[in-house]
């Protein structure tokens, strides 16, 4: 908290979520954060009440009667706006009185100290994109592992379909993502899979629904050993 405090785009950054706020304020109130829980709760969540208060009519959303809060999910969906969406995703789970999940958000979204700071702060983690193919192959396989240990654990994630958002409105679950999952073993483990969606003005969070126009959710129930991905 002290290098968010430190960082001279912090009293813009806090403007934006707190109008009117005074630097020296801004300043106080992160520093009296501290833990992961109490920044989402103080700040993300007034950013989120904001945004939705600020550009939607609507913010509805639903889950799946079977999630429950002491177990840990694994969950894959398009995005439009990385960030925006996960963000609202986090609020939905709020509502819903589950635990907030972690989310990964690939190295070249990261654009200073500043962000990458707040998105660890967020229960954000980077995905390696760089490298040759040794690498992108070893640094696939930590990620697998990384996924199956926080879900075992009850901690659910959250992982983009593919990398990028769609350039023609058609999301397909890219390939190599479900090869990750496999490199851990993470289908045979009996570890959960959820689906979900992009989230707009309007939108639910429900596993097999279309959310938008073109954002079709082909896989949409929990899988277990033995399931296959459709």
């Amino acid at each position: 908290m002290h290098r968010i405090a430190g960082h001279r785009y912090f009293p813009d950054v806090a403007a934006m979520i707190f109008p009117g706020i005074s630097p020296e304020e801004a300043i106080r109130k992160v520093l009296e954060v501290k833990t992961v829980y109490q920044f989402q709760m103080e700040w993300m969540y007034a950013f989120n009440n904001r945004v939705i208060e600020s550009t939607m009519e609507s913010f509805t959303y639903d889950f799946s009667p079977g999630i429950r809060p002491d177990k840990g999910y694994l969950y894959i969906s398009n995005h439009r706006d990385i960030i925006l969406d996960t963000s609202l995703l986090q609020m939905a789970f709020v509502y819903q009185g589950l635990p907030t999940s972690m989310i990964t958000y690939g190295d070249n979204l990261i654009v200073n100290q500043l962000a990458d700071d707040l998105a660890r702060s967020n229960k954000m983690f980077k995905v390696v994109r760089k490298g040759n193919k040794r690498e992108l192959f070893k640094n696939s396989a930590l990620l697998s592992e990384f996924l199956r240990s926080c879900i075992r654990q009850g901690n659910s994630c959250w992982i983009a379909q593919r990398n990028g958002r769609t350039k023609d409105g058609l999301d397909k679950t890219a390939s190599a993502l479900v090869k990750m999952m496999g490199m851990s073993g993470m289908r045979a483990s009996g570890d959960s899979i959820a689906a979900g969606g992009a989230i707009a003005a309007g939108d639910a969070i429900a596993a097999g629904r279309t959310f938008a126009a073109g954002d079709a959710i082909a896989a949409g129930r929990t899988f277990a050993a033995g399931d296959a991905i459709a």
